[in-house]
């Protein structure tokens, strides 16, 4: 059993502030009273625990569940037969209160006897170590791995039938550290898995997202990402999910077995390259990140670059690339195989082709990650993905969530289109919306000026009034 130690914090306090100001001349005098109340309403501390999975398939357990009366606790009952085993899942620390919060400690009941059999080994879902003073900010959360392990080092096999275990994961208020943060900027990296916000307050937000490189064959050239942004009015407790793609590594050897398990957010198959996923923001989490249904709650999307491979562009007779990821339109790529009949590199996506939201299919190279992903080369080098932006001119929403139809029938002038046809369903709209290409100059996450986004993906969330 794993629990989270909660407080809360309830607490109205009303203060009246009175300021004198005295003016005095001969006998006249005049006072002038100005009265204010201060009321300082309720804020909770609320850190929970969200989306329980299971990565172990072997061991046998009886139970594995949050417990629905309370949310800072998971329930286990897990039942080991040969030492080496080990009982394994994931699950989220969410921070939905109105105060940041900081990781302190980890603490557990096993007594000496108990840790010569079991030991609880709690991180990051990518093995990172958890730090004391690791921050989770208001509206952020984080994905936690635990493992239960029947040690195989025990000279002896134990001699009770059931122990219990408790494990108890410590954060505090960040005020009580004289630790300084800024509270008005939320940053996500990869990570392979969903990541969630919630809004700490009413206000307006800036969200920025930066597609993932291309993968390539080889380090051959490959489309760099596209990047996002626009404003959006929100309403304190609006729940988003941040789905950051990667960049797959640069292949060697045999192409589909090397790459068979694709990208993040971008391609569900394996090839020579390898398109970069997409970064987006959505509004419904799936079982998967291509869940259809997830994927038609997409907002807000920064595409993606095509995959590249060892093929030159015959006009110039230079390395060709896989397609920058693009705005409305993804980038062609660039290169085919002069061997080989019919040949061909892969189209950049548009609004509404090639695939909404994800390649399907093995092929030489795949395309970009996007709103639509961009073409897959046949021999070629691939197309970027296209981008989206609720309330953004040119780009074309779907019709519904189980609907996947495009609203619109799209220009062949961008310009042409009317705007209304890229409001989304949930009727979330963006202002001051911006799209650039990977194939133009960009500010990237570090603040530095570069021609598109290189590696992973990556996304920003500011506060900004």
């Amino acid at each position: 059993m794993i629990k989270l130690r909660k407080r809360t914090y309830k607490k109205s306090i009303i203060i009246v502030l009175i300021l004198f100001i005295t003016i005095g001349f001969a006998y006249l005098s005049t006072t002038l009273n100005i009265n204010g109340a201060v009321t300082f309403r309720e804020n909770n501390w609320d850190i929970h625990f969200e989306n329980l999975t299971i990565v172990s398939e072997d061991v046998e357990y009886t139970s594995l569940e949050i417990d629905s009366n309370n949310t800072t606790t998971i329930n286990a009952s897990i039942n080991f037969k040969e030492p080496s085993e080990i009982f394994e899942y994931t699950v989220d620390v969410v921070n939905a209160g109105g105060v940041d919060a900081l990781f302190d400690s980890i603490t557990n009941n096993l007594t000496s006897t108990n840790q010569e059999y079991i030991s609880v080994d709690v991180k990051y879902n990518d093995g990172s170590t958890i730090n004391q003073n690791d921050l989770l900010r208001m509206g952020q959360s984080k994905r936690i791995r635990v493992k239960i392990i029947y040690n195989y080092d025990i000279d002896d096999l134990p001699t009770i039938s059931q122990t219990s275990v408790t494990t108890t994961i410590n954060y505090v208020n960040v005020n009580l550290r004289n630790i300084s943060y800024d509270r008005k900027v939320w940053n996500y990296e990869f990570t392979g898995y969903e990541q969630t916000f919630i809004t700490p307050k009413t206000g307006t937000y800036k969200v920025e997202l930066w597609g993932a490189n291309g993968g390539s064959y080889v380090n051959y050239p490959s489309g760099k990402g596209a990047y996002v942004s626009g404003n959006i009015e929100l309403s304190k407790g609006n729940k988003f999910y941040v789905v950051v793609g990667n960049k797959s590594a640069f292949t060697t050897g045999s192409c589909y077995e090397t790459n068979k398990n694709a990208t993040y957010n971008g391609s569900l198959s394996g090839g020579c390259s390898i398109g970069g996923g997409a970064t987006d923001i959505r509004i419904v989490k799936g079982n998967v990140w291509y869940d259809s249904q997830s994927l038609a709650s997409r907002i807000i999307v920064a595409a993606g670059g095509g995959g590249g491979l060892n093929y030159y562009n015959e006009e110039t007779g230079e390395p060709g690339s896989g397609g920058a990821g693009g705005g409305i339109r993804g980038i062609d790529g660039i290169g085919k195989n002069p061997n080989l009949t019919n040949a061909s590199p892969g189209k950049g996506a548009t609004q509404t082709k090639y695939k909404f939201g994800y390649f399907p299919n093995n092929s030489t190279s795949t395309g970009g990650g996007g709103y639509y992903t961009g073409q897959g080369g046949y021999g070629g080098n691939a197309g970027g993905g296209s981008s989206f932006i609720s309330g953004y001119k040119g780009c074309i929403a779907i019709t519904a969530e189980d609907d996947l139809t495009p609203i619109c029938v799209e220009e062949t002038d961008p310009e042409d289109q009317d705007i209304s046809c890229s409001y989304h369903y949930s009727g979330y709209r963006f202002t001051n919306g911006v799209m650039i290409p990977g194939n133009e100059s960009m500010i990237d996450p570090d603040g530095t000026t570069v021609t598109g986004h290189s590696g992973n993906g990556y996304a920003r969330i500011t506060l900004i009034d």
